[in-house]
């Protein structure tokens, strides 16, 4: 495909571009980009969908907006944020039981 090989050169970043089977319904593209060291390339998701309505330089577009969630690795931002949110959840929950339960 010569939209990744185009990636590829640009970004300095290997890319898997992987179509979602029975996916005509569905119009988006994402991206799994959570970086180990055994990991080197970036795995982008689109849809039977995304490829119909949209032409190939819209397609292009799209792909370079999912390769900027890699780059700026907004992946460790949601894990981080989600890790916080459940402890600061946890702590709650458990001072709401404590007080429940001195209060009978």
């Amino acid at each position: 495909m010569n939209i990744r090989k185009d990636i590829e050169n640009k970004t300095n970043q290997k890319v898997n571009i992987w179509v979602k089977k029975d996916s005509k319904q569905d119009v988006n593209a994402w991206i799994y980009s959570f970086k180990l060291p055994f990991k080197r390339r970036v795995d982008v998701y689109v849809t039977e969908g995304l490829l119909d309505k949209f032409d190939k330089e819209e397609i292009r577009a799209i792909l370079y907006h999912e390769m900027g969630h890699a780059k700026l690795k907004h992946a460790h931002y949601t894990l981080y944020l989600t890790l916080i949110v459940t402890f600061l959840m946890g702590i709650s929950m458990y001072y709401a039981r404590q007080v429940m339960l001195a209060n009978g």
